[in-house]
């Protein structure tokens, strides 16, 4: 039989109607761009992929890898030889299947060389990843449709979202259009061929990206996309540079899936049958031993697996098999069902597929051995070292220090970069890929394992938060301590010890404020005094005896600083201030922290994803017992009602006390007080430690009495409650402790005794009367002075008071009181009535009259039962 002539098998495809001819076999066809798809005739499948390309009369069907010319299609369609098939064609010519010749001519072709092809595919790649990042589409059918959670992995394989935006972004230009074109990214018809895909760059194993992969968001007829032309280009061809055993998948959104799931090494093929002979290249070059194929579950995955393991075999690579469930691919079984478990147990199969090479396990994320430091942290990748220090949290930031260097680094990259910024991981990727003479997706990947372990990583906080074990010795003291029904004298004479004289409801006050901090209810205190006075030496020696975890003291608070404190920080501790004046604008925060027992503050920042605006909350627990002091003659009234007042003695009897227990110290007796410091300091420590969290009942609380003409009572009578409960509280030790129940709660508590009641009241008496008075303490102790000074000169001179006029140089020499404090005190005293200013203007001397008879307002006492 002789052979058919080659010009005539030619001319025979030249002249057949490809479309035509398929139709003629019942299959329908749908128009896709510039090519026509329908399922295959010759596999079952559900989504089309037999694929007909007009302008070149040639078919292909990527589920089962079959293609050819119109020959080929009746060769297999209706089961004839080649020779039938060429006979068969030939009887059709001009009946079913008329001739027909190309519509129009050819474009004239615009050609690219492969530096320009790169270039320009490039650009395309940055102008997709773009408008991946500016648009949600793309992220959302990633993460929400298919799965993907770390969204990292989007940024490092710069994947990108074609939204038909690219032909109104080209330059008015029929050069660059024609180049596109050529490129294949611009179809014959001026077309995006990539219209509504999510799109992968593929590299070469240079680093250059030589192809485009995308996969249509919305299922049709052809959901892959690739540029015309042989299959090239690679997507994590980085795995088999790292690893001698490598997952290869189906598809490239199952290797992606892999990925995410923590399979580090899964490079994809391009469908079943898309192995390609770089693939093979890349495995031979760097020494590839192992290969767990994972395909999909179907007859064409099933089909594609067993001719690609023969063409691996081929290259003495062992295979082995990871086996899905029927009808399942990578992303589906991944994403059913409880996620977390799917994706242990495919870790599982993927680690265990190749048990026996133990040699070459195919790992997860591969382990990382981090080595802690000073400041941060080491690790290790291959042979690139990155060391990290100064590490800063925020809501949307992650600062840090990072050092890069390696045994084949000429040197070393050092920069302060935050890490949830993709700009400025790119950027450092850079810097390091040129140091280590790596691709930027290489050093991307490393970022992206960094950035796991410093969210992470967390403060060596061991040495620091540990609350040291007292000695056997300070555990009897303070048990002895907090049994001892002389407990509050022992307290005074152990701030004495510390060198606080005198004061001795104050000191008191003070402890029981400090003590208070474990209640539901904490006293707050203000120590008000004139310059010198001694109020930071009182509190100060207070605060020593606070156990180092419970305070917490700062000398100034900016306006914001109380928002953005760890949410437990100040719960049941101290917080001193030095001085009020410190207090500044975040004095409306520490009001509403002691009224409300939190505080909570709403701000705006910008999404490190989306790049959107969002709202963010922070909240900060109490309660919170304050101590603050001052020598402001007056704090304004919307603070100051919050705190128990207390007033240093500034007379001279207390100021020669001081002065004397100031020259004991100097004596032998006094430096063995100092000696004895530390065992006091400690034995209080132990003591607040050892006081237990307990409810406090006061059986008597509806038989006190209260004076309530005044509003500011209803804040002061509580403070008053919370005095009796603190004064109790110190005590637990010496009270029985009981058991109540409510329901399914059940709580201990002790009870309020008549002596604690007593103790309070007469601590009460002095600091909440002078709250009622409505002169500040300065201003009435130089109100008593001043009754002195008319007083004694009236009886020198009989004369009446009204006739006695004074100066303010006669206060100061009277009083031995400053002109600042004369001033500012006796303006109060002439605002509220109590002096009459006889004269005084500008350049004239003031001269004043007593207007107050001596005798104490009763509307200012306090009256306790």
């Amino acid at each position: 039989m002789s052979r058919i002539p080659a010009i005539d098998i030619e001319q025979l495809k030249t002249r057949i109607d490809l479309l035509a001819l398929v139709q003629s076999r019942g299959i329908t066809l749908k128009k896709r761009g510039s090519q026509y798809v329908a399922c295959c005739p010759f596999h079952a499948e559900k989504t089309p992929s037999f694929t007909i390309t007009p302008a070149k009369r040639l078919w292909h069907c990527l589920g089962c890898n079959a293609g050819g010319d119109a020959i080929r299609f009746i060769e297999l369609f209706d089961k004839l030889s080649f020779r039938a098939a060429c006979e068969s064609l030939h009887t059709m010519q001009g009946s079913v299947v008329p001739a027909t010749p190309l519509t129009s001519d050819p474009p004239a072709e615009v050609s690219l060389t492969p530096a320009k092809r790169v270039k320009l595919l490039t650009r395309i790649a940055a102008f997709y990843h773009r408008r991946f990042l500016d648009t949600p589409e793309g992220l959302r059918y990633l993460t929400q449709e298919r799965g993907i959670h770390d969204v990292a992995l989007l940024k490092t394989f710069q994947v990108g979202h074609a939204d038909g935006s690219l032909l109104d972004a080209l330059p008015q230009d029929e050069q660059a259009v024609a180049e596109l074109k050529a490129l294949g990214v611009l179809t014959a018809r001026g077309r995006e061929l990539f219209d509504g895909c999510v799109v992968f760059p593929l590299w070469s194993e240079a680093g250059a990206i030589v192809n485009l992969y995308g996969r249509r968001i919305t299922d049709g007829a052809v959901n892959h996309l690739y540029l015309p032309g042989p299959k090239q280009g690679l997507w994590n061809w980085q795995a088999a540079k790292r690893s001698k055993t490598i997952l290869l998948t189906e598809s490239v959104i199952d290797a992606l899936t892999a990925l995410d799931a923590g399979v580090a090494d899964a490079i994809p093929c391009y469908g079943a049958h898309g192995l390609t002979d770089e693939h093979l290249a890349l495995f031979a070059q760097h020494g590839v031993k192992n290969i767990a194929l994972c395909f999909d579950a179907d007859a064409a995955g099933e089909n594609g697996a067993v001719s690609v393991a023969a063409r691996l075999a081929e290259k003495n690579i062992t295979v082995a098999h990871v086996v899905l469930p029927a009808g399942e691919d990578i992303n589906s079984a991944l994403n059913r069902g409880n996620l977390d478990e799917a994706r242990r147990a495919f870790k599982a199969a993927v680690g265990n597929v190749f048990t026996p090479l133990a040699a070459s396990p195919l790992t997860a994320v591969p382990t990382d051995t981090l080595t802690p430091t000073a400041q941060g942290f080491k690790v290790a990748f291959a042979q690139r070292t990155y060391e990290v220090k100064g590490i800063a949290r925020e809501a949307t930031q992650l600062k840090a220090t990072l050092k890069a260097s390696g045994e084949r680094a000429h040197g070393f990259e050092l920069t302060t970069l935050d890490l949830y910024s993709g700009r400025s991981r790119d950027a450092y990727a850079k810097s390091c890929a040129a140091l280590f003479n790596e691709t930027d997706s290489v050093i991307k990947g490393d970022l992206n394992r960094l950035l796991e372990h410093l969210e992470a990583w967390q403060p060596d906080t061991s040495t620091t938060a540990a609350v040291p074990a007292p000695s056997a010795e300070e555990l009897a003291s303070a048990e002895r301590f907090l049994a001892n029904p002389d407990l509050c004298d022992e307290i005074l004479a152990d701030l004495a010890t510390l060198g606080v004289a005198g004061e001795h409801s104050n000191k008191l006050l003070c402890y029981l404020a400090a003590v208070s901090r474990k209640l539901d209810d904490p006293l707050s205190l203000l120590i008000q005094s004139r310059s010198a006075a001694g109020k930071s030496t009182l509190q100060n020696a207070v605060l020593t005896l606070v156990p180092d975890e419970d305070l917490v003291h700062y000398t100034r608070l900016t306006s914001q600083a109380l928002y953005y404190q760890a949410e437990n920080s100040l719960m049941h501790k101290v917080l001193a201030l030095e001085e009020a004046a410190g207090l500044g604008e975040a004095a409306y925060s520490l009001r509403a922290l002691q009224s409300s027992k939190k505080i909570s503050v709403a701000t705006t920042t910008k999404d490190p994803v989306t790049g959107k605006m969002k709202t963010d909350s922070y909240t900060v627990q109490g309660p919170v017992a304050v101590l603050l002091t001052t020598t402001q003659a007056a704090l304004d009234e919307e603070t100051a009602s919050r705190f128990l007042t207390l007033s240093i003695d500034e007379s001279t009897a207390m100021t020669e006390t001081i002065l004397k227990a100031q020259r004991v110290r100097d004596t032998l007796d006094g430096y063995l007080a100092e000696l004895d410091q530390a065992a006091v300091i400690a034995k209080h420590h132990a003591a607040q430690r050892l006081l237990e969290t307990l409810v406090v009942i006061n059986p008597y609380a509806e038989q006190l009495s209260f004076p309530a003409h005044s509003l500011r009572a209803r804040r002061d009578h509580k403070k008053y409650l919370m005095l009796i409960k603190a004064v109790t509280y110190l005590h637990q030790r010496q009270r029985p402790i009981q058991t109540g129940t409510r329901g399914a709660q059940t709580f201990r508590y002790i009870q309020v005794t008549k002596d604690d009641i007593r103790r309070a009241n007469g601590l009460a008496a002095s600091v909440l009367g002078a709250s009622l008075d409505e002169l500040t303490a300065p201003a009435r102790t130089l109100l008593r002075l001043i009754h002195a000074l008319v007083a004694a000169h009236c009886e020198a001179h009989h004369v009446a008071p009204a006739q006695y006029v004074f100066t303010r140089r006669d206060i100061r020499a009277a009083t031995g009181w400053s002109d600042w404090q004369v001033r500012t005190h006796a303006k109060e005293l002439e605002d509220l009535e109590y002096l009459r200013a006889r004269m005084g203007a500008w350049g004239k001397e003031y001269s004043y009259e007593l207007a107050w008879s001596g005798r104490e307002d009763e509307r200012f006492g306090l009256s306790l039962t």
